[in-house]
């Protein structure tokens, strides 16, 4: 059974996950020990987060993205025959949204993100097959783009993207060649490409070459790509490329190296404002799911528990727009029972390492972060239920401390 929706976290609770887990520090366990008016100057517990807004939503979402725009969400749905529809949902208000309903012959659906925007009305959208350009005020499709493929048989297949500049606009890509006429995938071919898509020119590629049925794990963010061929062999060093994919030193690939050196990770976000970043992988031996809280500032990794059990998978692992919430929905084992929750954690206060849940959850949900003002969107079966997340209460801490010694210095020179 889900336990209630957390209003605030406990700064003293040890979950005997965070007991007997290898990696806490002495000083870490002495930091959960100590009570919560230690921590009053410098790490301030986080606000409390209201009750979410639930308004109907009749249409079955597929996926849910993120847009650039403030106060907008995509969804791409799908009934039946009638194929996939992308919508732009519009918050005017607390009680009111509007759906504008993007529906042609030349949408082929299954998108896989929304890279960005070109302006405010033409989106990037990453398909299996390639990138298009979507224009939303003439709701049709304007450009398409496909990066030339290892192999010049075979349609390339992308299974991630990230935009990395609008002029010239550019993307890095994973791609690999679709599956050849015999049915079988060439792991030789799998790679990084750096496309510049308006002039639909390869400006660099970087070969991922790894055991078959065994794709590496590669993380994508604006700045920084994080990877190594080999998902599970700890003599394989993990790797760090800028926007044009050229090899960069990152701390955080000495932390993983040192940290998770014999650790399967499948999943990793990031905060480059917090310096931080979310880990989510397979322990060694015991194929035990852990999921971590990595500053690659000083190194430090701390185990991340979610209440009411035993943590079993992981899914909607994302950070906000701003760089201070990360978000995931948490599969749990409580003493044989199953249950799921959407769960949020203030990177910025980083109190505690035990995330607040904020609702139940269901395989079927979609999640999107909204920009301006930074809410989180929720869209479940008949439903869209909006948490609007409270302000940076460690930078407001932070800069009133700095307004009162100020002030403190100005009454002493007086």
């Amino acid at each position: 059974m889900m336990p209630e929706p957390q209003k605030a976290v406990a700064s003293v609770m040890i979950h005997p996950d965070v007991r007997r887990h290898s990696r806490i520090s002495r000083a870490g366990l002495l930091v959960l020990l100590a009570p919560s008016f230690l921590f009053a100057k410098t790490a301030p517990a986080p606000a409390a987060i209201p009750a979410p807004v639930t308004l109907p939503f009749s249409p079955l979402v597929h996926s849910a993205f993120t847009l650039p725009y403030p106060n907008k969400v995509a969804v791409e749905t799908r009934a039946g025959d009638a194929g996939y529809q992308f919508a732009i949902v519009t918050f005017v208000d607390r009680d009111l949204f509007i759906v504008d309903t993007i529906s042609t012959d030349d949408f082929k659906g299954g998108t896989i993100s929304v890279l960005g925007a070109l302006d405010d009305k033409k989106l990037l959208l990453l398909l299996p097959a390639g990138i298009d350009v979507l224009d939303l005020k003439l709701k049709m499709v304007t450009d398409e783009y496909a990066t030339v493929s290892p192999r010049a048989d075979l349609e390339p297949q992308y299974f991630q993207a990230v935009l990395t500049s609008t002029d010239p606009l550019s993307v890095i890509a994973e791609v690999q060649p679709s599956i050849d006429a015999d049915g079988v995938v060439d792991p030789t071919q799998h790679s990084l490409v750096y496309d510049e898509v308006v002039r639909k020119k390869t400006k660099g590629r970087i070969s991922l070459i790894h055991p078959l049925k065994e794709p590496p794990p590669v993380f994508l963010s604006t700045d920084l790509i994080i990877y190594r061929n080999k998902r599970k062999d700890p003599s394989e060093p993990w790797k760090a490329l800028d926007k044009s994919l050229s090899a960069v030193r990152h701390p955080l690939c000495t932390v993983l190296d040192t940290a998770y050196a014999r650790a399967a990770i499948f999943g990793i976000a990031l905060s480059q404002q917090c310096r931080k970043a979310i880990v989510f992988s397979i322990e060694g031996s015991n194929s035990r799911p852990a999921l971590s809280c990595v500053s690659w500032q000083d190194g430090r990794v701390t185990p991340i528990v979610v209440a009411g059990g035993d943590l079993t998978g992981l899914r909607n692992l994302m950070v906000s727009p701003s760089g201070k919430w990360a978000f995931f929905t948490a599969s749990i084992d409580n003493a044989g029972k199953q249950w799921m929750g959407h769960c949020l954690l203030d990177l910025d206060a980083a109190l505690s390492p035990f995330p607040r849940i904020l609702a139940s959850a269901s395989k079927n949900d979609r999640v999107a972060w909204i920009n301006g003002g930074e809410s989180l969107a929720v869209f479940s079966e008949g439903k869209i239920s909006v948490w609007v997340l409270p302000k940076n209460t460690a930078n407001i801490v932070q800069a009133k401390d700095a307004k009162k010694k100020g002030s403190r210095q100005k009454r002493r020179v007086q």
